[in-house]
C-alpha cells in the first residue's frame, strides 16, 4: 500500500504556490511507494475552510505556511502566526513548515515561541533542493531549520523576546491614530503599564529614542501590523 502525504500550501502568491507544487510533485514522483496530494489556499479564509474540510477526510500531514497574508476580519487573523496557532489547537498532529521573507530576529523568535514549527526557512535561502529536503525531512519527523533561523536559535537566550497579544494591540491602536492618553480605553492595562510596554517595544525595535510613529513604521516594516 502506498504511503499518502496530504499537504496544504498557504501563500497569497499563486506563482510561488505553483512553483512549490511542481517541485514537490517532481521530487515525490521518484518514490513508487508514496502518493502526494497537494492543496493550496491564497487567503486565511480559504485556508480555514480547507483545514476544516480536511478533518472529514483525514487531517493534513503538513501545512507550508507563509506569514505575510491579507488579514481576515471573519476569522480575526492578521498574520500567519494567527493561522498557525489556530491550526495547532485544531490539529495538533499536523506539522508546520514556515517559509517566509521576514528575517528579523524578533519576528523569527515570535514564530518559534508561538508555533514551535517543525520546519522554518527563509524564502531568500531556498531552492528546489532545500525545499524538497525540508518537506521530506519534516514528514519523516525531523526538525528542519534554515541558516538564518539556526543563527537565531543559537543566540535565543540573548534575544528571546516574544510579542504577546497586548503588544500587538498597542501597536495596532497606535497605527490607527489612537492617542497615548486614550490607549487605556482600548488596551486592558493602566496608563503606566502601557507606557512601560511601549518603552520595551521601542527597545526591541531599536527606536528607543524615537517617536511612536517610528515604532509603528518599524513594526509595519517587519510585518506586525
Amino acid at each position: 500500500m502506498k504511503k499518502e502525504h496530504h499537504i496544504l500550501i498557504v501563500d497569497d502568491h499563486l506563482l510561488i504556490i505553483e512553483g512549490y507544487k511542481q517541485v514537490l510533485k517532481t521530487y515525490f514522483s521518484n518514490f513508487s511507494d508514496t502518493l502526494l496530494q497537494v492543496d493550496y489556499a491564497v487567503s486565511f479564509n480559504a485556508a480555514v475552510e480547507k483545514v476544516k474540510y480536511s478533518q472529514k477526510e483525514g487531517s493534513y500531514d503538513l501545512i507550508i505556511l507563509d506569514l505575510s497574508m491579507a488579514p481576515s476580519q471573519l476569522h480575526k487573523m492578521n498574520t500567519g502566526e494567527d493561522l498557525g496557532v489556530w491550526v495547532r489547537r485544531l490539529m495538533p498532529k499536523t506539522k508546520l513548515l514556515v517559509i517566509t521573507s521576514y528575517d528579523d530576529t524578533i519576528r523569527i523568535n515570535n514564530v518559534l515561541n508561538q508555533l514551535n514549527p517543525e520546519g522554518f526557512l527563509l524564502k531568500s535561502e531556498i531552492d528546489a533542493m532545500s525545499l524538497t529536503t525540508a518537506v521530506h525531512g519534516v514528514l519523516e519527523n525531523k526538525l528542519i531549520f534554515g541558516k538564518r533561523v539556526g543563527e537565531v536559535l543559537k543566540n535565543r537566550q540573548l534575544s528571546n523576546y516574544h510579542l504577546d497579544t497586548i503588544d500587538l494591540q498597542i501597536l495596532k491602536e497606535i497605527s490607527n491614530g489612537t492617542k497615548a492618553k486614550d490607549l487605556p480605553n482600548y488596551v486592558p492595562m493602566s496608563k503606566s503599564g502601557i507606557e512601560k510596554r511601549i518603552r520595551m517595544l521601542k527597545q526591541q525595535f531599536n527606536v528607543l529614542e524615537h517617536s511612536n510613529r517610528e515604532l509603528v513604521l518599524s513594526a509595519r516594516e517587519k510585518g506586525y501590523i
